[in-house]
């Protein structure tokens, strides 16, 4: 299960899973007082739209985030 991830510089941010070009981690942030879905931009080390197509924040601009890991939730649906 994944957990919060309180944001205090950029050490701190989602890392590269692979090595394909334009990588996106789906991320549950905490911006501005919501939590909202954005994709982590592995290229651009920036925070896109929930589409991955437009920019949506910079690095540190939220307080937290959780990286969603679907690997449990496949797994439950085989089930």
């Amino acid at each position: 299960m994944s957990k919060w991830i309180k944001i205090n510089s950029v050490a701190d941010l989602p890392v590269k899973p692979g090595l394909q070009d334009y990588e996106h981690i789906e991320c549950l942030i905490y911006h501005n007082g919501d939590v909202k879905l954005r994709l982590w931009n592995c290229e651009h080390l920036v925070w896109d739209d929930e589409h991955g197509d437009d920019f949506y924040c910079l690095p540190t601009e939220p307080k937290a985030y959780m990286i969603i890991d679907r690997t449990g939730l496949v797994e439950a649906m085989k089930a």
